[in-house]
């Protein structure tokens, strides 16, 4: 039977340490490589761990700090025959207007699958649930939603500046600020805007700061010493 990977590099692991044992600790060579096929097992299990691991969400406290930086939406309009998804999704923003995290997720998740018959109402879902997926960590899923929801109400504001922190998040300054000027052009009096704007200039002036403060201090060290 021929053995996988993980497998032989466990055996390597038990072989080595019993080698070392038998050497009472004394051979430096076989120390070393017990280490290195520990750290190279542990490293593959940690990523298969992570790879499989179901998202959760964040705390409470954690999720309700995030939602308050937003102004609260109204309930979605439910159309006069609505479909299943419609009173799904309106179950999901009263649980959210509760602040009930878990079923408003699972709410939004089952409206989206049942199909939501507005295009307002499918925009507000999606960026819904690309929100529930950012503060899960899966930054390229809440991507995905909120580039949807933008697609179908271009105008819809808060996905723009939701996608904003997404980019960055990534590490895309240019375009975050680049969605917050899309954003001021469909509606400039929308508060939210320049509060997650201000939050991302502030962030981007606190990198240049520490850049500068490590540029100047090592020009000083090669002054002093070289």
């Amino acid at each position: 039977m021929l053995l996988n990977t993980p497998d032989i590099d466990l055996i390597v692991v038990v072989d080595y340490t019993a080698a070392t044992i038998l050497d009472q600790f004394q051979n430096q060579t076989t120390s070393t490589s017990v280490e290195r096929v520990l750290k190279k097992l542990s490293t593959e299990k940690a990523a298969e761990i992570m790879k499989n691991r179901e998202p959760r969400l964040p705390s409470h406290t954690f999720i309700s700090a995030y939602f308050a930086a937003f102004r609260e939406r109204p309930l979605p309009s439910v159309p006069d025959s609505p479909s299943q998804g419609d009173e799904t999704l309106l179950l999901a923003a009263q649980a959210l207007k509760a602040s009930d995290y878990p079923h408003a997720l699972t709410f939004v998740n089952e409206a989206i699958g049942q199909g939501i018959s507005t295009t307002e109402g499918r925009a507000e879902a999606l960026n819904l649930r690309g929100t529930f997926k950012f503060l899960m960590g899966d930054v390229d899923g809440a991507k995905m939603d909120l580039n949807e929801s933008i697609e179908i109400v271009p105008s819809f504001t808060q996905s723009l500046v939701k996608i904003a922190s997404v980019h960055m998040e990534q590490g895309d300054p240019a375009t975050a600020f680049q969605c917050f000027e899309d954003a001021v052009k469909h509606n400039p009096n929308d508060p939210d805007i320049y509060y997650h704007r201000g939050q991302g200039t502030c962030l981007c002036i606190d990198v240049a700061s520490n850049q500068l403060i490590q540029s100047l201090s090592s020009a000083l060290y090669h002054e002093r010493f070289h």
